[in-house]
């Protein structure tokens, strides 16, 4: 019985250790597009990325195929994504939305990145402010946790031995 307990959870386990996920970063050239599924579904600004487990069949073949994808800049301007994964190219792949260079709007796409990437310089900027402040926290909560220590004044013992006919004695004061 335990033998056989024991060879379901072995089988079982490796079941599980052979599903393989792929890891898909998309980015958009310029930054800031949205990306969008085959269906219309928004799925967020870019870069995203997005988590694929392919088929043990689409692995073995080396391709691995995509839902539609789509980026949509502000100004309206679209690029379909890639629909095949190439399972040579590792587990964690990237993609970059080139946008259309005859599209109309590009001076917007253009402006739009330049917002954002500011937005995302005050919002790293802000996170660092936020680090430096709880390290201040830090610094002086172990300060004030070290501080009685260094002002702890401990007396000291003085000790002498000696040996008085065969016996050891020791007075401490």
């Amino acid at each position: 019985m335990l033998k056989t307990i024991a060879l379901i959870c072995f089988v079982i386990s490796l079941c599980l250790g052979c599903t393989q996920r792929f890891a898909v970063t998309f980015k958009s050239d310029p930054y800031g597009a949205t990306l969008y599924d085959g269906r219309g579904q928004k799925l967020g600004l870019m870069p995203l990325t997005l988590y694929y487990t392919p088929t043990d069949d689409a692995i073995k073949s080396g391709n691995v195929t995509l839902a539609p994808t789509t980026a949509r800049w502000v100004s309206g301007a679209t690029a379909d994504g890639p629909r095949t994964l190439y399972a040579k190219n590792g587990t964690s792949q990237k993609y970059t939305f080139i946008r259309p260079v005859n599209a109309p709007g590009q001076e917007l796409d253009l402006k739009a990145e330049l917002l954002l990437m500011q937005y995302d310089m005050g919002t790293i900027d802000r996170q660092m402010q936020f680090n430096q402040e709880q390290l201040q926290i830090i610094q002086q909560q172990i300060q004030q946790q070290t501080q009685p220590l260094q002002q702890q004044q401990f007396d000291q013992t003085h000790c002498k031995t000696r040996m008085i006919n065969g016996q050891i004695q020791t007075y401490c004061w």
